[in-house]
């Protein structure tokens, strides 16, 4: 291959080679102008003009839908184009390499490593598979590390536009026939594709080796016909539950696997928890529903996953009849629990039984498959995989029920996980979302979750007050009106309700958003709410009458958190768009906008004078001035992403909820740690203090809203 240092392909000069591989080459280059880094991938072909003019064209409509791809997981494209003749693509540099290098051929990778791996991986493919786009080369070589370790998921589509040309077309498959699923190397790649890849990486973490061995036509032949081998036998440390999970991900037949990739995700840490006796782990039963994405884009964090599922009673059909049957009767709305309802996790049938017709196929067809990487026939120069949107039904939006108060009910039973816990509520049948202090003075608490509802209990001896349900989906925040009468919740469903607080009745919708609504805050007058969705807006309307104020636009991504200066003039929102924006709450001027961050913005928290915002993103929070953007400090005591902020009532403190399980209380000044809270046993997904500030109430992935003070 010839050298290309000091040549300049777009703004970027080339100062030298940092890899090559069948596709190309890559080069660290420098922007001409900033001064800033970037990795240059260069597409080397050897064709005749015909056939470049046809590859430049495809290249160019595929670059373009990769660079839309923005999520905190997957490496971004900052620039592309052809230059004398090479396609070439600029993107993030990831100082920290890949996985492969971090955990070379033939080394074992920790249960709780691979779990993290797994999530932030599932996260990525979550998302490009709801914007339509299947990877078709998750390998760990194509996982990427900046300088801070974040995850990137490089290489989208790159395979598809590069095995176009004859020169690149076998050394660039060969090393990927590894991971590669049955009906890819047949030639019918599907989203769950990417899924077997990942379990295959999965595999081969835990167990040291890959699953197949031998000459890439062996191994493809293997893919196809041989039974999944066993991880315990190479892992003696291993539960079956894991070998359950990662076989069913495996499953030759792509309906087999799981619903979505991340679904997969989610089995696994489930099953690394040692949920699942294995008394429980019996031959699976019927399948789970087959999810289809009901929206193009998703959020990053999953959190805010919209999707279709097929009633699971109904036997599946066949790949190719599966857009005539989304569409009938039996197509609804759920939100569907990873594991059974006696906590097991479907085993995939024994692989013996699953390899009739497959000897059919030839070592000529493996070959193909291989050879052509199992490339998409690309129409119009795009190689992305599309359902197809009419799959995006209408949402039946069901008339509220609420469970009335029942005088007799029995409190929840207080547990203590820690020494500082006061009780664990129990009440939720999924994870909990988000929790609210009732207002003037805390006597009760609502929480709501992926269980579709919102329950009103007693703070203090766990009484369910009553259980309101008029949401169709996942609940995803929970605000209570600044007098304490009135309650306002936000779902998937599309929708903000308004019911009484004392008893979930004369509720009333706001149906002003197109997408999912995940944030919710009511004014400090009561008199106004604002709701921030999936459809990049904030929209501000009246509190009564459901009258739109005020239609916010100035985000490029899903807007996840919205919340209300103390004074009521401003209102704060974060966003997939990295930003926080602060702008005036009756006509949206006078924005100032925060660009600290370097991921999703998705907690944020006024002080209670308004002269400062605490907001979380990635592992971090920044604490800077509301008057000019100025940081004040980054708190990063957290080993995992922060899911929720919280101000102390006084001022001096700040609560932060994040994935790594714990809660951690700091001083809101210096950013010295004063408490952390470890009472959980899952994600920390809300927490909030009380009124008082006494208290703080905490809710997870483990189902559990806990209450606690500190110290």
């Amino acid at each position: 291959m010839a050298n290309h240092m000091g040549q300049q392909f777009g703004n970027y000069r080339l100062l030298h080679q940092i890899g090559k591989g069948g596709f190309g080459q890559v080069y660290l280059g420098q922007h001409i102008y900033l001064k800033t880094q970037a990795a240059i991938k260069l597409l080397l072909e050897d064709m005749d003009n015909a056939q470049k003019e046809v590859y430049h064209a495809a290249f160019l409509q595929e670059a373009r839908n990769i660079a839309r791809l923005k999520h905190p997981h997957i490496l971004r494209v900052l620039e592309f184009g052809v230059e004398m003749s090479t396609p070439y693509l600029v993107m993030e540099y990831a100082a920290h390499r890949s996985l492969l290098e971090r955990h070379p051929r033939g080394s074992k990778v920790s249960l709780d490593r691979v779990v993290g791996y797994t999530k932030e991986i599932a996260e990525a493919l979550q998302y490009a598979h709801e914007a339509y786009l299947i990877h078709r080369d998750v390998k760990p070589a194509n996982v990427l590390l900046d300088e801070r370790d974040t995850l990137l998921l490089s290489d989208f589509g790159i395979a598809t536009v590069a095995h176009r040309t004859s020169s690149m077309r076998t050394s660039a498959s060969m090393g990927t026939a590894a991971y590669m699923a049955p009906e890819q190397l047949q030639g019918k790649p599907v989203p769950a594709s990417d899924q077997y890849a990942l379990a295959v990486i999965v595999y081969e973490w835990l167990c040291g080796l890959l699953p197949y061995q031998g000459d890439p036509i062996s191994i493809g032949m293997q893919h196809l016909m041989a039974p999944i081998p066993s991880l315990c036998v190479h892992n003696d440390a291993l539960s079956p539950s894991i070998e359950v999970v990662v076989h069913q991900a495996m499953a030759k037949d792509p309906k087999e696997r799981y619903a979505t990739v991340q679904a997969f995700a989610i089995a696994l840490e489930q099953a690394s928890q040692d949920m699942l006796p294995t008394d429980q782990l019996r031959p699976r039963g019927p399948s789970a529903p087959l999810y289809i994405p009901s929206s193009p884009l998703s959020n990053s964090s999953g959190l805010y996953a919209n999707t279709t599922a097929i009633d699971s009673s109904r036997p599946l059909q066949p790949a190719e009849s599966l857009l005539r049957t989304a569409s009938d009767s039996s197509v609804s709305r759920s939100t569907t629990h990873i594991l059974g309802p006696q906590g097991t996790v479907p085993t995939m049938p024994n692989p013996s039984e699953k390899t009739t017709n497959k000897s059919t196929v030839s070592r000529r067809t493996i070959l193909a498959g291989i050879a052509s990487g199992a490339a998409l026939v690309i129409v119009g120069g795009s190689a992305f995989f599309y359902w197809q949107q009419s799959l995006q039904n209408q949402v039946v939006k069901p008339s509220p029920v609420v469970t009335p108060p029942i005088s007799t009910e029995t409190p929840q039973t207080p547990t203590a996980p820690s020494n500082n816990a006061v009780l664990t509520y129990q009440g939720h049948t999924d994870t909990v979302t988000a929790v609210a202090w009732s207002p003037p003075d805390g006597q009760f608490i609502a929480s709501c979750g992926y269980d579709k509802s919102v329950l009103v209990w007693n703070g203090s001896s766990g009484r369910t007050l009553f259980t309101y349900t008029g949401h169709s989906d996942t609940v995803w925040e929970v605000t209570w009106s600044p007098d304490g009468k009135r309650i306002a919740s936000c779902s998937d469903d599309k929708t903000v309700q308004v019911y009484n607080a004392s008893d979930g009745s004369n509720p009333f919708t706001y149906i002003g958003h197109t997408d999912t609504v995940g944030t919710v805050d009511w004014s400090p007058n009561g008199k106004l709410i604002a709701s921030g969705s999936r459809d990049k807006t904030v929209r501000v309307w009246n509190a009564s009458n459901r009258s739109n104020i005020l239609i916010y636009k100035g985000h490029t991504s899903d807007t996840y958190k919205v919340v209300w200066s103390p004074d009521g003039k401003r209102i704060a929102s974060g966003s997939g768009d990295q930003t926080v924006q602060v702008w005036n709450a009756i006509n949206g001027s006078n924005v100032l906008v925060y660009q600290g961050h370097s991921a999703a913005v998705i907690a944020i928290a006024w002080s209670p004078d308004g002269k400062r915002i605490a907001s979380g993103a990635g592992e971090t929070v920044q604490v800077w001035n509301t008057d000019d953007g100025s940081n004040v400090f980054t708190y990063r005591g957290h080993t995992n992403k922060v899911q929720w902020v919280a101000w102390s009532p006084n001022g001096q403190s700040i609560a932060s909820g994040s994935r790594d399980k714990t809660v951690q209380v700091w001083n809101a000044t210096t950013g010295d740690t004063i408490f952390t809270y470890r009472g959980h046993t899952e994600n920390v997904e809300t927490v909030e203090w009380s009124p008082d500030g006494r208290q703080l109430a905490s809710g997870a992935l483990d189902r559990t809203v806990q209450v606690w003070h500190v110290g």
